[in-house]
């Protein structure tokens, strides 16, 4: 199972709240979900979150609840986290920093080595990567990179391995 299907995501509006039903209706409907992996006290993150925030808000007026993003903290503090998604953070949900053993998992699932970062996994159970490159392209592409995701999105398979 994806592993966002299985946990306590938050959304967080001057504190954390666990995602509404429609919040959960809207991620389960998404095709593609990017992960973002930043930090406050980051600089490159709280610029990339500014392209993130533009990009997201296109892209849903465009497409609707296709596209969903998770932010997964990478603060050393608690309050960093907080003070992010205060003052930056755009209408996303959150793993909460509480939640330490979920950030290091999907950190070292998706192999993300330094940030700001953004995965982005296709919203099937098994949350297929669809790419790694997901910063530059929403840096380079804009909207369009919604596009080159959803078709990266339908051709990726699950391999096997013998």
């Amino acid at each position: 199972m994806a592993w966002w299907k299985d946990v306590n995501l938050k959304f967080f509006d001057r504190e954390y709240k666990d995602a509404n039903a429609d919040m959960r209706q809207d991620l389960d409907k998404a095709e593609v979900i990017a992960i973002f992996f930043g930090a406050y006290q980051n600089r490159p993150s709280r610029i990339l979150v500014h392209f993130l925030q533009k990009f997201h808000k296109n892209v849903r007026q465009m497409f609707g609840s296709r596209l969903q993003v998770i932010f997964v903290p990478m603060d050393e503090a608690e309050k960093d986290t907080q003070d992010f998604v205060k003052t930056l953070h755009g209408d996303w949900m959150v793993v909460p920093w509480s939640s330490q053993s979920t950030r290091r998992n999907v950190r070292n699932q998706y192999n993300v080595i330094n940030f700001p970062w953004i995965t982005v996994v296709k919203n099937s159970p098994e949350g297929l990567l669809v790419t790694q490159e997901g910063k530059e392209d929403v840096q380079e592409l804009g909207t369009d990179a919604f596009q080159k995701w959803i078709t990266l999105a339908k051709t990726t398979r699950k391999t096997t391995t013998m």
